[in-house]
């Protein structure tokens, strides 16, 4: 869990929402709101997939050595 909390990725990826929500509170409910949002999930979502391909590569490492 540690891994997750403390990676700047995801902590970058994370604190991309603010200007998503500024956006979103300013603008009406349209189709670029809706990819704003659609973009904000894949950049967190590809965040934690990089977490877990470095972790998984750690441990291969460990286990080869």
């Amino acid at each position: 869990m540690r891994k997750y909390l403390l990676n700047g990725a995801l902590l970058s990826a994370i604190a991309g929402i603010i200007p998503t929500l500024k956006k979103s509170q300013e603008a009406r409910s349209t189709w670029t709101t809706v990819l704003q949002w659609v973009v904000w999930g894949a950049t967190v979502a590809l965040a934690v997939i990089a977490i877990r391909e470095n972790a998984e590569a750690a441990r291969e490492e460990e286990l080869e050595a």
